[in-house]
């Protein structure tokens, strides 16, 4: 997915589908989190949280 554009419309329907999917957000993406998740740094990853983008303000 490119990060410059994210069509928060579709990822609903993907969602809503059952399905899940994972993505990198732009460092001034708003969201509120809402559980973290465990994290194997081994593997690489920094964090893993839970979340939903915030309205814009």
């Amino acid at each position: 997915m490119d990060r410059g554009y994210m069509d928060f419309a579709r990822l609903i329907l993907i969602a809503n589908a059952g399905a899940f999917f994972v993505t990198r957000a732009k460092s001034n993406l708003q969201f509120t989190r809402h559980y973290p998740m465990p994290v194997d740094r081994f593997a690489g990853l920094c964090s893993d949280h839970v979340g939903k983008p915030s309205l814009a303000k």
